[in-house]
């Protein structure tokens, strides 16, 4: 599945054919002029979950901080909140 975030930001999703969700999702920006270092790449844990919203209520319950609010976007609805570290993580529901 290939989904283009914005006219620069493109994301492809690939499925392991005998996996149960599994995959891997790549993305690059074609405006990006200089080469990635280390910490500015354009990266974060996915997560797939089958029910977003129940998902996001658990987190927000335990004060987790939400970056990105349950948003529609074709096939899928992502969110993406941050651990305690800092880092982000997204959570990733397919339409049924």
């Amino acid at each position: 599945m290939r989904v283009d975030i914005s006219k620069t930001l493109h994301e492809v999703a690939l499925q392991f054919p005998d996996s149960k969700g599994g995959g891997l999702i790549l993305m690059w920006d074609t405006s990006r002029e200089k080469p990635l270092a280390l910490g500015d790449g354009y990266s974060r844990v996915i997560l797939m979950v089958s029910d977003l919203d129940a998902s996001m209520k658990h987190l927000r319950e335990n004060d987790t901080r939400v970056v990105t609010q349950p948003t529609e976007a074709g096939p899928l609805r992502y969110a993406m909140v941050q651990d305690p570290d800092g880092y982000v993580i997204e959570l990733l529901q397919l339409k049924r």
